[in-house]
């Protein structure tokens, strides 16, 4: 029912700032093991190991009306590689049990049942 396993997932991110980049990659790990195991219940994502495959600033300059306030912009990107110790519960392992009733299909039968 419950499995422990290590994966490795890549995710990436973006930002104005070095740690937007890296909390908007961050943020994708739990979506990129959903998708992975599609049939199952996350119970836990505990990461071990973090490796970097590239970080990146992108400078620009910002002029205001052409030649105004000159000033110097960055945009950051990271792509990380990070392994993962994940616990899941296996949604098909479950032995759900099926209870199946009558539903009442008019007012009429209604009545009937309680005897008007």
């Amino acid at each position: 029912m419950m499995h422990s396993m290590d994966i490795t997932v890549k995710v990436s991110g973006k930002g104005n700032t070095k740690q937007d980049a890296l909390n908007r990659a961050l943020y994708k790990i739990q979506k990129t093991v959903m998708k992975q195991y599609p049939n199952s219940m996350i119970l836990r994502i505990e990461p071990k190991d973090v490796g970097i495959i590239s970080a990146r600033e992108t400078r620009f300059t910002e002029r205001f009306l052409l030649f105004f306030f000159k000033r110097i912009r960055s945009n950051f990107e990271v792509k990380l590689k990070i392994t993962v110790s994940l616990s899941i519960l296996d949604i098909n392992d479950i032995p759900f049990t099926i209870q199946s009733y009558n539903k009442v299909g008019s007012l009429k039968e209604l009545a009937e049942k309680i005897g008007g």
